[in-house]
């Protein structure tokens, strides 16, 4: 492992000050046409039914039988090995 070195902190600025006098924030405004926006005609949001899950995650269920079968010759394997030995 490497050796732990302590980084030095490096000092933090202060915060800016301003030197002109505060005033009132200004507002501009904006014309009624520069803010209104083109949007796409709505579009009806039909209800789905439950999604299925066995056709959406069938690759998982593949995947754990695998892991499974792999782990239970891993495990005989074990036992006879162990009767081996001994």
């Amino acid at each position: 492992m490497a050796k732990k070195t302590r980084r030095q902190q490096r000092p933090t600025p202060p915060p800016p000050t301003s030197t002109q006098p505060t005033t009132a924030p200004v507002t501009t405004t904006v014309p009624a046409t520069s803010r209104t926006r083109a949007t796409a005609p709505a579009q009806a949001i039909t209800p789905k039914g439950p999604p299925d899950w066995a056709k959406e995650y069938g690759y998982v269920m593949d995947d754990l039988k695998r892991v499974g079968v792999l782990a239970g010759f891993i495990f005989v394997a074990l036992i006879v090995l162990s009767v081996v030995i001994h």
